[in-house]
């Protein structure tokens, strides 16, 4: 598995000290994410959850056929169109920016300006480890199945993508470094776990001052 180096969550400023203070993370649910059709492009993704899809262009030739056979058949000729398959995941997502470690001495890091629409504020974690193991002792204890990693990127555009899941998402939200968390969940509302205060594991910046990163390893 692909372990980050760093984690950075941007939120609402109350949000982030919460989850710094606290240790609170809200985990919203799939249909959330797939559903957010005022901020499609940013944070919505009608693709959430696909499993397969198959698109059509005009060298196709394809018919999409309404009713076919009978007397009030409908046909349409495809210019561009795509079919989805979708698989069913109930459970809820806790979303972070993620650094992977590139194994070189100094690494930079830029962040695209469609990350401050995610929140005013900040979080970057420092102790990636330590974080996940707090996660997983609270979700341990409140007996729910869960599975996290970073997320990999497809071209949504080509004429057959198969064999996608839960941590594949569209190219299209690549700036985004996702690493995610998804915990198995029939309950379809948002989760909230307190995992105590990471402060000591963390620093808060203004998302605005957060245009780039730079990561120095220092020989000891």
């Amino acid at each position: 598995m692909r372990t980050p180096i760093l984690f950075v969550k941007f939120g609402q400023k109350e949000h982030i000290e919460e989850l710094q203070n606290e240790g609170v993370l809200y985990l919203n649910t799939v249909e959330f994410f797939k559903n957010l059709e005022s901020e499609q492009g940013t944070r919505g993704d009608l693709l959430e959850g696909a499993s397969e899809l198959k698109n059509f262009f005009k060298d196709d030739k394809a018919i999409l056929r309404i009713s076919p056979g009978e007397k009030e058949e409908i046909k349409i000729n495809l210019t561009k169109a795509q079919f989805r398959q979708f698989q069913s995941y109930q459970g809820n997502i806790f979303s972070l920016y993620s650094i992977l470690n590139n194994e070189k001495k100094v690494l930079e890091v830029e962040f695209e300006e469609s990350m401050k629409s995610f929140g005013d504020t900040a979080l970057i974690i420092t102790n990636v480890n330590n974080f996940l193991a707090r996660v997983k002792v609270e979700l341990q204890k409140m007996n729910l199945k869960f599975k996290w990693g970073v997320v990999d990127y497809y071209n949504s555009k080509e004429r057959s993508v198969k064999n996608l899941n839960i941590f594949k998402k569209s190219s299209d939200f690549q700036n985004q470094n996702e690493f995610r968390i998804f915990v198995e969940n029939p309950i379809n509302e948002p989760l909230k776990i307190r995992i105590g205060s990471i402060s000591k594991i963390s620093t808060v910046v203004k998302s605005e001052k957060l245009t780039k990163l730079k990561i120095e390893t220092i020989k000891t």
